[in-house]
């Protein structure tokens, strides 16, 4: 990886870190005996928002990376045989297909905490 796509990773989870804090604490804040158990550290919605924002942080940062990669060679392969760019598009979607269950996995967390 390039020292570029270090400091956007590195950014981009940082990123996710602080937003996550943020969720636990709207969380932990939303009623009393939440707030009870986070003095004694993260309570059962606090741990379950944190672990929402980190399914769908990093299952949306790995399909595109994941993307961006089978992508560029998916093209690369169609300027050469323009007849398996069809062929070659598949795995582009089995790629984002990543991002898609990272987000119902994160949907589903969000639905317990509720």
């Amino acid at each position: 990886m390039a020292q570029g796509g270090r400091k956007v990773f590195v950014t981009v989870l940082l990123a996710f870190v602080i937003l996550a804090a943020f969720g636990v604490q709207a969380c932990q804040a939303a009623d009393a005996e939440t707030a009870v158990k986070a003095a004694a550290g993260f309570g059962d919605k606090g741990a379950i928002a944190l672990a929402a924002a980190i399914v769908v942080g990093l299952s949306c940062l790995a399909a595109a990376i994941a993307v961006g990669r089978v992508g560029a060679a998916a093209l690369g392969l169609a300027s050469e045989r323009p007849e398996l760019l069809m062929k070659s598009l598949i795995f582009v979607v089995i790629a984002e297909g990543i991002a898609i269950y990272g987000l119902l996995m994160g949907f589903f967390l969000w639905m317990l905490i509720r």
